[in-house]
């Protein structure tokens, strides 16, 4: 969808192509995989903001947006489900399986707040009745991760002061440059390939 609306290319040279600054992603999903508990905790956060994101997107004044969210949205429920049940899991499973849930979510926590800041594109696409602000899921998502943290036996960490943010206005961690090393490599280096 991006490809097309950007025009002049394709979801390819989107992926493949682009420079680490030409991304606009949470610093939240670029985290690097330390333990499976880590990469639960960081697809559960996602997952919830997904779930409430997509429900407001199918809503969307834009027919194209509209469609692409209608279909989605089964997936994210889906996403969603899974990795709330592994966080009841691993929260009520072994003391070792809950304390690595504790020190993911106290890992992750600093990322989270930064889902909620609003941007200049957020701010167009909520004046033009596009997509929602992204501070308007903040109630609804904390009050999901808090209940199913509680249910799992996982405290929810203090708020903190300190928060990464401007991930969506291209402004990264060395992490992503380590993802896209990996990921553009191939393409980069074959350009002709066929995938």
């Amino acid at each position: 969808m991006h490809a097309e609306i950007k025009g002049n290319t394709n979801a390819d040279n989107l992926t493949f192509k682009r420079r680490e600054q030409d991304f606009r992603c949470l610093h939240l999903v670029q985290t690097p995989n330390t333990d499976f508990a880590f990469i639960l905790a960081r697809q559960f956060f996602i997952d919830v903001y997904h779930k409430l994101l997509f429900s407001k997107l199918v809503k969307s004044e834009d027919l194209t947006i509209t469609g692409i969210s209608k279909k989605a949205i089964k997936e994210i429920n889906y996403h969603f489900q899974r990795s709330s049940d592994w966080i009841k899991r691993l929260g009520l499973g072994t003391e070792e399986s809950n304390k690595r849930l504790q020190n993911a979510i106290n890992e992750l926590w600093m990322y989270t707040d930064e889902l909620f800041i609003d941007n200049e594109t957020d701010l167009i696409m909520s004046k033009n009745n596009i997509g929602p602000l992204s501070s308007s899921l903040k109630i609804e998502w904390t009050k999901i991760v808090n209940s199913a943290l509680n249910s799992s036996e996982i405290t929810i960490p203090e708020s903190d002061v300190y928060s990464l943010r401007y991930g969506k206005d291209g402004f990264h961690t060395e992490y992503l440059g380590y993802i896209l090393a990996e990921m553009q490599h191939l393409p980069l280096l074959y350009p002709d390939a066929k995938w």
